[in-house]
């Protein structure tokens, strides 16, 4: 059963198999006040996907383990929920108009950094830009 949003928030679904990553990228979200679904692959975000048609943003990583990537996820979750609104990120290509149907928001993630440290930071940086790009979006 979909989870009825109360007081106007908006929901938006983080698709990443990386958990620390994710775990940022909820917790951003939910700081903005975002109702935040979460899925390590595709194929997890399709059933939620399913059961909550309340979630008006999906923001994806390209390079995921499962049966899909994440381009493959925006594809057809754009056919089958036309409405829904993507943020697509990738720490080794920047997509392509042709690769993204009706050209969602995406952001190369910041891969060259090579300690931990500035590599989170950097990460925390693209999130925070994110969660702005979403809240104008939905």
């Amino acid at each position: 059963m979909a989870q009825t949003i109360k007081n106007n928030r908006k929901a938006v679904l983080v698709v990443e198999d990386e958990p620390l990553i994710r775990m940022m990228a909820v917790s951003l979200a939910e700081d903005e006040g975002f109702i935040v679904f979460e899925a390590q692959n595709a194929d997890a975000a399709i059933v939620i996907l399913e059961d909550h048609p309340d979630i008006c943003i999906v923001f994806t990583d390209i390079h995921m383990n499962g049966s899909m990537d994440g381009l493959q996820l925006v594809a057809l979750a754009h056919d089958r929920w036309p409405p829904l609104r993507f943020l697509i990120v990738s720490g080794e290509h920047r997509p392509t108009q042709g690769d993204i149907p009706e050209a969602p928001a995406s952001a190369p993630s910041p891969t060259t950094a090579r300690r931990s440290r500035a590599r989170s930071t950097a990460w925390s940086d693209l999130a925070r830009r994110s969660v702005e790009i979403a809240a104008a979006m939905c």
